[in-house]
């Protein structure tokens, strides 16, 4: 073995071959190790980004409204940062009870008809639902320069994100005494489609078959038709902060300058763009003390349940995950003094043998490293399928989605090759620290027990 290229590889697959069981029972470790430090981390990581795409999904609702300005209530209660706007709703609930002999709050579906170029339509509905709400709405002027208005840049994001619908709706807003901003999804249960009445008139007959005054109607509306300039998307009636009639929710928005009679009631909205940290308790409690409504209650119910479930695990893996650990390390310290044993024995013989001293931890370090690609393909394995059983147990338990993204797989896999490495190095650290200065007839009479 005097040559000057000592096939130090072959040598260290030797050695491998000639004590397999504790070999592979490192690799095992390391491999196990590696499992538990990725499982964690990337659980974690896993809940955090579960609540950044459960907000950014919601985005739309995170806005409280009421009839009253109670701007100063809410910075004086830890939740000061948003854009306050107002916006004109009609209650037609008065008109509904004398006329049609129904107490609800606006207008509903089955008590409309529309006449468009002289045909009569009916609202087609599912006779076991409650019919529509029909909510009309009022632009304020004051906030005729804002981009988003009367709409938010939530709405935007959020309709972006889940339905890659750039605008809440198509057309132009209403300008004009009769024009007016009205519903895809109601016009779908005309039958109708945006583009059959954009730019066109639109008559409303009220009553079941239409059939109220139409004098009576007009001394309300003060309109006989109505100017469609745009269509709101029916994809705005499915985000989070739109999709429950308790929620603001028009189906026709008038022009400021518009010729309705009937003076409409004025709605504060306070809206915000980032997510506050009071907690939910203090949001009902606030709701309740300022008359408030807050659209986005849901998405904070969600977020404690999130917070509890990262407790939970983190509790789990904190009792079970150190008892393992510390079991493991303990193993890993009695086999390192087995192999470092085995392996001063096997590099006396090869040093006798005439291996140069300068290869014999160049020799060591290819034998880590070998036991290194050994069990990663174990990592990388136990780390993916872990991660999937555990989200699928939460899924189960929870019905709370952990979806295993490629970024997250890409993450994982990443993680189990650097903690592997990172393990079977501190390994070579500790096997060399053991031999180093020790002569060949030392190596040759280590003792293996």
């Amino acid at each position: 073995m005097n040559n000057s290229r000592q096939p130090l590889f072959k040598l260290a697959w030797g050695s491998m071959r000639a004590h397999k069981w504790i070999n592979a029972k490192l690799c095992l470790v390391f491999a196990i190790l590696s499992v538990l430090i990725c499982l964690f981390t990337s659980f974690h990581l896993a809940i955090e980004n579960r609540r950044k795409d459960f907000y950014e999904q919601n985005v739309s609702s995170n806005y409280f409204y009421g009839e009253n300005d109670r701007s100063e209530y809410l910075a004086e209660n830890g939740v000061p940062d948003f854009e306050h706007v107002t916006l004109g709703r009609y209650d037609l609930s008065q008109f509904m009870l004398e006329h049609v002999g129904e107490d609800v709050p606006t207008v509903t579906s089955n008590f409309v008809t529309l006449v468009f170029y002289n045909t009569s339509l009916s609202y087609s509905y599912d006779k076991n639902l409650d019919p529509q709400l029909l909510w009309l709405y009022k632009l304020d002027k004051t906030y005729a320069t804002d981009e988003y208005y009367p709409f938010t840049k939530g709405d935007v994001d959020e309709l972006k994100l889940r339905f890659g619908v750039d605008k809440p709706y198509i057309g132009e807003l209403p300008t004009e005494r009769n024009d007016a901003l009205v519903s895809e999804k109601m016009l779908n249960g005309y039958g109708l489609r945006a583009e059959d009445v954009l730019g066109k008139n639109l008559s409303i007959r009220l009553g079941e078959k239409g059939d109220v005054d139409p004098n009576d109607y007009m001394n309300l509306i003060g309109m006989r038709y109505v100017h469609i300039t745009g269509v709101i998307v029916k994809e705005y009636y499915e985000l989070s902060g739109h999709s429950g009639d308790w929620q603001i929710r028009p189906t026709v928005i008038f022009s400021a300058d518009n010729g309705v009679n009937l003076p409409p009631k004025t709605l504060h909205l306070y809206i915000y763009d980032k997510w506050n940290d009071v907690s939910k308790g203090k949001i009902d409690d606030m709701s309740d003390e300022a008359e408030l409504n807050y659209c986005g209650i849901a998405t904070y119910s969600q977020r404690a349940f999130l917070d509890d479930i990262k407790v939970v695990v983190e509790n789990l893996y904190a009792v079970i995950g150190s008892v393992l650990i510390a079991g493991l390390v303990l193993t890993v310290m009695l086999m390192m003094n087995k192999f470092v044993a085995v392996y001063s024995r096997t590099g006396g013989i090869l040093l006798s043998c005439g291996l140069r001293s300068s290869n014999l931890y160049k020799l060591l370090w290819i034998q880590i490293v070998l036991m290194f690609f050994m069990s990663l393909p174990l990592a990388l394995i136990g780390s993916v399928v872990g991660y999937a059983v555990i989200t699928e147990l939460v899924a189960i338990g929870t019905r709370i989605a952990m979806e295993l993204s490629t970024g997250i797989i890409v993450g994982l896999l990443a993680l189990s090759v650097a903690l592997v490495f990172a393990i079977s190095m501190l390994f070579y650290l500790f096997a060399v620290l053991r031999i180093r200065r020790k002569t060949v007839q030392q190596l040759l009479k280590t003792e293996i027990k």
